[in-house]
């Protein structure tokens, strides 16, 4: 279960790298005559000031000052830049975490100092909202080790496998991943061309994601229970590979996808492809119906995407639950939850004695658009 969201904090919460990147120029250039290339330089996002000038002195040969000398220089220059201009913030960051804070333990585990940490908390007047800050300074080694992220889930007294981590580096992400975390990257273009491959889910807007997005990616990470929709009566789920061996849920969703012959085995390897390949990318698909009062399948129903890439809403309900509504409260909600998605259409395929699912279809707004012998074929604009 997800119980904390750990945030990076440079390129995540604050837009800070395009701003030390020119401190750290201005300094090579102005002082040692030497031009940082952008594509060398972003090797170092998402690792520590430390590690970053003590590479820097070596591969440039400067001579006569330590990498702590240099750091200090080029942080005169960065003050008189945030001073001038200070750091961008990202659109609906503040609003973002405060909206998290009441649900999960929060913390901020950057490779910045501390007292950077604080200050950039402070001026987005989000500090508060964290029950941790913690430092890269404060650990042994350096993103991409997992020591920052561990240390902050010790400081939040949680496991690794309850955290999430928002990152914003191919380090970072590989940090988190290291530590045993579920991770959420964030594209963001002044991070540079980062290698976010690593990460569960991407994401390039804050407006775009909210807690129950966190809860399905770490839900995902982990192959734990997702409830993506509910109804009066019922929580609609996604399937798990732990369904295959349930004899109901098995045979429901057997008869959802056409697989009366596969084994138990293979099919929990299908369930996990299709978590993989539908909820992952999709955003939906055929779910598990369940009673919300006792936790019992009762059928499968959603949307589901054929091999011609037609979508097609589907219900299939067990024998002893049918005629009491589940069929239409279900693809109901379905219907207007996937109205965000971009569909233009879906689809619904009745048998012509089916006289049931045929009234269903037609109080869900359905239309006959082609028959045969045995079916009819139904769609409804999204």
């Amino acid at each position: 279960m997800l119980k904390a969201v750990i945030f990076d904090m440079d390129g995540v919460l604050i837009d800070s790298e395009p701003l030390h990147y020119e401190a750290n120029r201005i300094l090579l250039l102005n002082k040692f005559n030497i031009e940082l290339k952008y594509e060398y330089y972003k090797q170092f996002i998402g690792s520590t000031v430390k590690y970053l000038w003590e590479k820097m002195k070596n591969d440039f040969g400067i001579d006569g000052y330590t990498a702590e000398e240099l750091k200090l220089m080029a942080d005169e220059i960065k003050e008189e830049l945030i001073d001038t201009d200070g750091y961008e913030q990202i659109e609906g960051v503040a609003e973002f975490v405060c909206g998290l804070s009441d649900h999960y333990k929060l913390a901020v585990a950057s490779s910045s100092y501390l007292k950077n940490i604080k200050r950039n908390m402070d001026n987005l007047g989000i500090t508060d909202e964290f029950e941790q800050l913690v430092s890269g300074t404060e650990v042994e080694n350096p993103k991409p080790s997992p020591d920052i992220f561990l240390e902050a889930a010790k400081r939040l007294g949680v496991k690794p496998c309850e955290c999430l981590v928002i990152e914003d580096s191919k380090n970072g992400v590989l940090a988190a991943k290291n530590a045993g975390m579920a991770c959420l990257g964030f594209i963001n273009p002044n991070s540079g061309n980062q290698d976010l491959s690593k990460a569960d889910y991407l994401f390039e807007s804050y407006e775009g994601i909210d807690e129950n997005f966190l809860h399905m990616v770490h839900a995902h990470c982990f192959d734990e229970p997702y409830i993506a929709l509910d109804t009066d009566r019922l929580n609609l789920r996604e399937m798990q590979k732990e369904d295959a061996k349930d004899p109901v849920c098995k045979e429901l969703i057997k008869e959802a996808l056409n697989l009366e012959n596969i084994t138990d085995t293979d099919l929990e390897k299908y369930i996990i492809d299709y978590r993989n390949n539908s909820y992952k990318f999709l955003g939906f698909g055929l779910w598990v119906a369940q009673l919300k009062e006792s936790d019992e399948v009762i059928g499968i129903v959603g949307i589901d995407r054929k091999v011609n890439g037609d979508f097609e809403l589907g219900y299939f309900i067990e024998e002893n639950h049918r005629r009491q509504g589940y069929a239409y409260e279900a693809s109901a909600e379905i219907m207007d939850y996937i109205r965000d998605f971009g569909l233009d259409s879906v689809n619904i395929t009745v048998k012509k004695e089916n006289v049931a699912s045929i009234r269903l279809a037609e109080k869900l707004m359905f239309d006959e658009f082609y028959s045969n012998d045995e079916y009819i074929f139904m769609d409804k604009k999204v």
